[in-house]
């Protein structure tokens, strides 16, 4: 049994082992799962402020307060304002979205007082956007009155200029601003004229007021929350509503947590109505779940492929043809995708070895089977080492580029979010170097038409998720135009060089633009069947007709010489049939005969 398949055998067992594992134990654990992570909570700032108007009443006699609201919640928001102008926040331009919260709350060393903390994120709908506004909460929670209070900090802080009352009275928030420019100008050493309302700008305070109860959903009607606030139900639609209606139809009794208030900023002019219940996470697991084992599942395939191509071309010759920067690209996008797996295990911590196994089978893809690639094709090319430490120098160079290119790719992508489209499709064009490198070389195609097919479908399958599954896990916006281009965009890649395979490596340019090439095809006179038979261990019976063969020296058989189309001639005038020749030259490019150089076919 082969290397190469003694591998396979242990990736198959490997892989079904940890699949089981981890369906043993997604089915075993269903920890709570955060939906958005904000930065940690500062000290808890002074809420003497408030209103008690502010506070929102709650009508059900069903309604309980919990001793504990850690979780996560998922809900709605909508403007209590409508003429409120979108530049305070951008995510208000629609006047209506979703929100989400991650809450912590802990003892504050006072009976029925908990401190909470936490993040919060506005959204304009049910996927993420660049207009999502993440703050962080930080606050306070009274059991026995359930009421939540606390102060919003976002991370992204928003400012307004100073309106001309906040000359004319000189309010805190201009006494504020004024300080803070100041400060400013002693540094920067520069002036202003800090008289003109577009110089100074105030901090909008933001500030979240809810109540907070547990009541019985089977009591409720389908597409409601179960607490009312000053007297009205607040509607609940989107998936919010399906999720209760859905819970409800089932005669599920078992109590959620409600939020129900305000978010609101009295110096900016904010107001927003909040209606959020508690996020079953389940569903979000199993999906997360099936992600990672859709991901395991196509590297498993994509490792397959890969040994099956190491096979083709274990040759020096076959070898030297395959594009280093083609293989390169593909496994710095599956270095790229473990490290994001992994930390997204780290980050997720009920789903680590769900997305771990993803990780590590990723990891043996690119740190084992292609690295050991991209050495057997940079070997092929460079041939037999003479000095030792050249050839380590030129080895340390290799894995400092390609460590410099999963990191430069990390960077670029981190910084260029809002271009990310633009960035899958130059990084989908891992096939253009290939067909580049055979076109200039003009050498035949060494990828299998089996390997060209499995690795543009594998690797195809999860940007199509991602931005074709209305319901996929990281919750992207889907675009069916963009996987339409997409597909396009890597069939046409995919294509090209199975016509290279079939129809020479150039076949897209035009001959007129092509330089001279030897035919070994081409007509011969008697002369040259003369002098070829000359070499050949039985000469020809009829030169004259050209009826009888040559016998060729590789298998040993008749080779007709009157039949341009099913023997090869060489420069040096020796004659071989087709097969045996392509075959040798796969090896090495001389003449079997004579050992002279040949010519590229």
């Amino acid at each position: 049994m082969s290397c190469p398949q003694k591998l396979q055998r242990f990736c198959l067992c490997l892989f079904a082992l940890i699949l089981t594992s981890n369906r043993v134990e997604a089915g075993q654990e269903h920890a709570q799962l955060p939906v958005e992570r904000a930065l940690k909570s500062q000290a808890f700032e002074e809420l003497a402020s408030l209103s008690p108007a502010r506070l929102p009443s709650i009508n059900n006699s069903n309604a309980a307060f919990p001793s504990n609201i850690s979780g996560t919640f998922k809900g709605s928001w909508s403007l209590s304002q409508p003429n409120t102008s979108s530049h305070v926040l951008p995510v208000l331009d629609q006047g209506q979205g979703t929100v989400a919260f991650q809450l912590t709350a802990v003892s504050s060393g006072q009976d029925e007082v908990l401190d909470v903390q936490g993040g919060l994120v506005l959204r304009k709908g049910a996927y993420r956007s660049e207009h999502d506004t993440f703050m962080e909460v930080d606050g306070v929670y009274v059991i026995t009155t359930g009421q939540l209070q606390a102060v919003l900090k976002p991370v992204d802080r928003v400012k307004l200029n100073l309106e001309q009352q906040d000359f004319d009275l000189q309010t805190a928030d201009y006494r504020k601003a004024l300080r803070a420019a100041a400060l400013s100008v002693e540094e920067s050493e520069a002036s202003h004229n800090l008289s003109d309302p577009n110089v100074l700008q105030k901090d909008c305070e933001l500030m979240l007021s809810l109540t907070v109860v547990t009541a019985s959903n089977a009591s409720d009607t389908p597409g409601e929350l179960p607490g009312a606030i000053d007297g009205e139900q607040p509607q609940v639609t989107g998936a919010l509503g399906k999720l209760i209606g859905s819970k409800q139809g089932r005669g599920d009794t078992v109590g959620d947590t409600v939020l129900n208030g305000t978010l609101f900023s009295s110096n900016c002019g904010v107001s927003l109505q909040i209606n959020a219940t508690t996020s079953h996470v389940e569903v979000y697991e199993a999906k997360a779940v099936n992600y990672t084992f859709m991901v395991t599942a196509l590297t498993f395939i994509q490792v397959l492929l890969l040994l099956r191509q190491m096979e083709s071309t274990n040759t020096q010759a076959t070898a030297s043809k395959v594009s280093l920067l083609m293989l390169g690209q593909q496994a710095v996008i599956d270095a790229y995708l473990c490290l994001l797996h992994l930390t997204t295990g780290f980050v997720v911590e009920p789903l680590f070895n769900a997305f771990a196994t993803a990780a590590f089978f990723e990891f043996v893809n690119f740190a084992i089977f292609e690295m050991q690639y991209l050495l057997s094709i940079w070997r092929a090319r460079r041939g037999p080492a003479l000095d030792t430490w050249q050839t380590q120098r030129e080895l340390a160079i290799l894995y400092i580029r390609f460590y410099g290119a999963l990191l430069s790719s990390i960077f670029v992508t981190y910084q260029s979010q809002r271009f990310i489209r633009p960035i899958l499709m130059l990084v989908y064009s891992f096939w253009i170097p290939q067909i580049m490198h055979c076109a200039r070389t003009d050498v035949r195609q060494p990828l299998r038409p089996l390997y060209i097919v499995g690795m543009s479908l594998t690797r195809l399958l999860l940007p199509l998720y991602l931005y074709g599954c209305p319901s996929n896990v990281l919750m992207i916006v889907p675009s069916p135009a963009f996987c339409m281009v997409l597909v396009a965009w890597l069939s046409l890649q995919a294509a090209v060089l199975l016509c290279q395979t079939v129809w020479g490596p150039r076949w897209f340019v035009p001959k007129r633009f092509l330089p001279a090439k030897y035919d070994y095809h081409r007509p011969v006179v008697p002369r040259e069947v003369a002098e070829g038979a000359l070499d050949s261990s039985s000469g020809p019976a009829d030169v004259e007709t050209g009826d009888a063969g040559v016998e060729c020296v590789i298998c040993m058989n008749p080779a007709d010489v009157g039949q341009p189309r099913t023997r090869m001639v060489t420069p040096c005038n020796h004659f071989f049939h087709n097969h045996c020749l392509q075959r040798w030259m796969d090896v090495k490019m001389e003449c079997p005969t004579c050992r002279r150089s040949l010519p590229t076919p």
